[in-house]
């Protein structure tokens, strides 16, 4: 009866530690191939200024990132994308540009959501774009777009210091190919 107590408890041990090897090196694997080449491109991209890379789940990573105000955001942000999706592998990956949001710059934000709902339901891109110049001027804003992507329409907004780029997804029904080639800003 002892000696299979024994057995026991060594068989037990054993699978113990194969289970603990086999996860730590999965972990110090995936720091090395995944993680360390990341943060690798991030340190190097000039534009980056800070950014935080958040570990939600074995494969679930949300990087978020901290840049200067630029025009055309879209295009960094695509390439960005392309860049991190293609180190990361099979593993989900989700960016989030950081802004620096004001209470003003929120209401315009929903305003311009509204907007978007409702003029691209309408098909009406146009007439989107019109209002995008009168927003500009009715809140004297220092800029604003709004770019088409394979993700949705992405705004950014810009007044005095404060900033905002978001991407609102296309409304139910509508894709990528349902849009005009009318790329104003």
């Amino acid at each position: 009866m002892r000696k299979n107590k024994d057995r026991l408890l060594i068989i037990f041990l054993t699978s113990l530690i194969g289970i603990v090897i086999i996860t730590g090196g999965y972990f110090i694997w995936r720091q090395q191939e995944i993680i360390t080449p990341i943060e690798s491109y991030l340190n190097d991209h000039e534009q980056i200024k800070d950014y935080e890379i958040i570990e939600r789940d074995t494969r679930d990573l949300k990087v978020v990132l901290e840049i200067e105000y630029t025009p055309f955001v879209n295009t960094f942000y695509q390439e960005i994308d392309e860049e991190l999706s293609e180190l990361a592998g099979e593993d989900e990956l989700e960016i989030e540009l950081a802004d620096n949001k004001s209470s003003s710059l929120e209401e315009i934000s929903y305003e311009l959501n509204y907007l978007i709902w409702q003029y691209s339901h309408s098909g009406e891109y146009t007439k989107l774009l019109d209002k995008l110049d009168e927003l500009e001027q009715e809140y004297a804003l220092d800029h604003i777009q709004v770019h088409l992507s394979q993700d949705g329409f992405f705004v950014q907004i810009r007044d005095d210091n404060s900033y905002i780029w978001e991407i609102v997804e296309y409304p139910t029904g509508l894709g990528k190919d349902d849009l005009t080639d009318d790329n104003r800003s």
